[in-house]
């Protein structure tokens, strides 16, 4: 019985996403980023408690095809005041706009953080940003993160994706 709900469930789901006709199939097909995995680079600036900076990389995708809906994951090394540590984001974003090379994109997300400075934690965290495509490959971006935790720092960090 479970197995029967779970399956028409996943067919409501994925049904509608198939195009019924030539025309949407093309629309479809233009709507899927050429690149569905980039690499990204950032630096940043960490206020809480204390202040601090923030160095890493990571990748950012697009896991179901669409431009709208992006993953994230990156890896940072951290300092803030006299600790050094790590932190690990997982982000799901969304993107607003689809522009060309010429044009600004704004997102907006929400993701899992954890965090070892002096001790590990878990913390979600909220926040966006603006990306701004270069070349038909690579792009610069700035991101605000609000983080909701004991500590609740905020992150502010920018880079480049390619």
């Amino acid at each position: 019985m479970f197995g029967r709900r779970l399956l028409a469930a996943a067919m409501l789901v994925l049904l509608p996403a198939v195009p019924a006709t030539a025309q949407g199939r093309r629309a479809a097909a233009q709507a899927q980023p050429t690149d569905t995995v980039d690499g990204r680079l950032f630096a940043g600036l960490w206020t809480s408690d204390g202040t601090g900076v923030t160095l890493g990389g990571g990748v950012a995708g697009h896991p179901f095809r669409d431009w709208k809906h992006e993953v994230q994951a990156n890896l940072a090394y951290q300092h803030v005041e006299d600790s050094d540590g790590f932190g690990v984001d997982l982000d799901y974003l969304y993107n607003f706009l689809h522009t060309d090379a010429s044009g600004f994109t704004p997102y907006a997300g929400g993701g899992i953080k954890v965090d070892h400075l002096e001790g590990t934690r878990s913390t979600l965290q909220l926040g966006g940003g603006l990306r701004k495509r270069v070349t038909r490959g690579h792009y610069f971006f700035g991101e605000l993160w609000f983080v909701l935790g004991d500590v609740s720092p905020i992150i502010l960090r920018g880079g480049v994706g390619w």
